[in-house]
């Protein structure tokens, strides 16, 4: 996959380690239950688990341009165009990357407010997505090419993972994801369509937040997949 290098520009438009034993460079340890320790494994492009993990996808899809592809855009936005929502679409893939029994204990997915339009509080939600998608190709309307989403927006669970509510800008934020998740997508990787997140129906026109994307050229504003787990 080929990475796009520049900062931020998001224009409204109308109006996303490797295993080792504990004590490698790499390895991070934490305090478990008596007994036991918990290990923690990233996932970020260019960075975590080693600098040639390349597995994040992302992107944005706009609803006031429903067959446009921003699959490598520098930024994601999340909010309301003022010409209907903006969505950010992130996969990691972590097949294999935990050894065998692992016990996940959770999960934190960090994403980078880069930016953020219009002067409100911008509340979203974080659901898993049902459906393949490939980021070259997904849009609005469609997650491949020719292929469409049983609903324009994309195909999501009833159900949150999470929320959140945002009004600042140029800091880190940290969404906890439940560990049965993880423990899904590790189950099978058919499992693991990725993350949706879609602004709150209450969030106005013309307002909304820009996340740094897994395109982005400062790598350490990837989006990254922190993962706690321990070893029976």
């Amino acid at each position: 996959m080929t990475k796009r290098a520049g900062g931020c520009l998001i224009v409204v438009l109308l109006t996303l380690f490797a295993i080792s034993s504990c004590g490698g460079d790499d390895c991070i340890c934490e305090p478990g239950e008596p007994g036991e320790q918990v290990f923690v494994i990233q996932f970020q492009d260019g960075m975590y688990p080693n600098v040639d993990y390349d597995m994040c996808a992302d992107a944005q899809l706009l609803e006031g341009l429903p067959s446009s592809n921003y699959g490598d855009w520098p930024c994601l936005s999340v909010g309301n165009t003022g010409a209907g929502d903006s969505r950010a679409i992130v996969f990691f893939d972590i097949a294999g990357a935990l050894p065998a029994g692992a016990d996940v204990r959770k999960a934190v997915i960090t994403l980078y407010v880069e930016d953020y339009y219009g002067d409100c509080d911008v509340a979203f939600s974080v659901f898993l997505l049902s459906s393949s998608w490939f980021e070259p190709e997904v849009t609005w309307n469609n997650r491949m090419g020719g292929v469409t989403w049983s609903a324009p927006g994309g195909d999501y669970s009833a159900t949150a993972v999470a929320t959140m509510s945002i009004s600042e800008e140029g800091f880190p934020i940290d969404i906890s994801l439940p560990a049965s998740m993880i423990d899904g997508w590790l189950a099978s990787n058919e499992n693991n369509m990725g993350l949706i997140l879609i602004p709150g129906s209450g969030v106005p026109g013309e307002c909304g937040l820009v996340i740094t994307s897994s395109d982005n050229i400062y790598i350490l504003r990837r989006p990254r997949l922190t993962v706690h787990y321990a070893m029976p």
